[in-house]
């Protein structure tokens, strides 16, 4: 299995391909007819696939996205408890957006995801990685992964699900992993593969 950034046309239109189907899917978008996903925030997003032997659709079992700078859906779109404001006006902030992956490969994808999202995060200087979940999957995240993932804000109905806001600090929780999750320290550890 790699895990790699989708930097090329091909593997960004790709990552618009999953983002659409498994939306769609889910019921979070309407299908469309393109069967491509692309909001305001494609501009300023990175994406990452996870696939199995070579690149194309067929292949791919996860992708997520991280938008590099604001505005973030999250701070826009859901209230922060007071202990929280300050992720407002704080720089170093990125945010995990459209964490999507195969109905089939859920367990096997979400933790190669979350490789991504963490590397390409501490790597490139942030301090704070924020995003909106899915309560289901932030139960499983936290329950299964031992992913030390904190619940930021209040919970609401958003595009389809109740969905609460996370933070996770690279100074306060990340140096709890290796402890509470040696797992997913392992898989974290593990370098990404080399842009497609």
């Amino acid at each position: 299995m790699k895990t790699a950034v989708a930097e090329s046309a091909y593997a960004r239109d790709i990552a618009y391909q999953c983002h659409h189907d498994w939306f769609a899917e889910a019921g979070y978008i309407q299908p469309n007819v393109t069967g491509r996903y692309t909001d305001h925030f494609t501009d300023r997003s990175v994406y990452f696939l996870v696939y199995e032997g070579h690149l194309c659709r067929e292949h791919v079992i996860g992708m997520v996205r991280v938008v590099t700078r604001a505005p973030f859906r999250t701070l826009e779109e859901f209230t922060l408890y007071d202990e929280f404001q300050y992720l407002y006006s704080e720089p170093g902030i990125m945010e995990s957006s459209a964490l999507c992956w195969h109905p089939q490969s859920a367990m096997q994808a979400i933790p190669h995801l979350y490789r991504a999202i963490f590397q390409f995060g501490f790597e490139n200087g942030y301090q704070h990685i924020i995003c909106n979940l899915d309560v289901r999957v932030l139960a499983v995240s936290q329950r299964k992964l031992k992913l030390p993932f904190r619940q930021c804000g209040y919970e609401q109905e958003y595009m389809g699900s109740l969905k609460a806001p996370v933070h996770l600090s690279r100074c306060l929780e990340m140096p709890l992993l290796p402890q509470v999750s040696p797992l997913m320290w392992d898989i974290m550890s593990q370098p990404l593969d080399p842009p497609v």
